[in-house]
């Protein structure tokens, strides 16, 4: 199962390794406390395990709001990202995480 992820989608990372990068680039630009997370994962449970991307960043970014659609489309429109915009703190920062997911099974079958 973990030759099929390189083969179908080359350079994908691991959760644990795509916030780390993240983490230590937006560092370098001011990103600190001051900064609300909008989400839009899927919410199917495997995107809910404790190493997932959605759980790692909730967990040091602390507060989320979520913007979510079942395709990991941020569905919440204009009225949704205002609303996302009006809770960020005076001069802080706002990261907007998104992405859809596929399954895996145990013999390499992507869908």
């Amino acid at each position: 199962i973990w030759r099929t992820p390189p083969r179908y989608f080359p350079g994908a990372l691991p959760g644990q390794a795509v916030h780390g990068r993240v983490a230590r680039i937006l560092a370098g630009y001011g990103f600190d406390g001051m900064t609300l997370l909008g989400t839009s994962f899927c919410p199917d449970e495997i995107n809910n395990e404790s190493d997932s991307l959605s759980v790692l960043m909730q967990e040091f970014w602390g507060e989320v709001f979520p913007m979510g659609g079942i395709s990991g489309t941020p569905f919440s429109g204009k009225t949704g990202f205002a609303a996302f915009s009006s809770h960020v703190a005076q001069d802080g920062n706002i990261l907007v995480a998104f992405g859809p997911h596929v399954g895996i099974s145990a013999s390499g079958e992507v869908g």
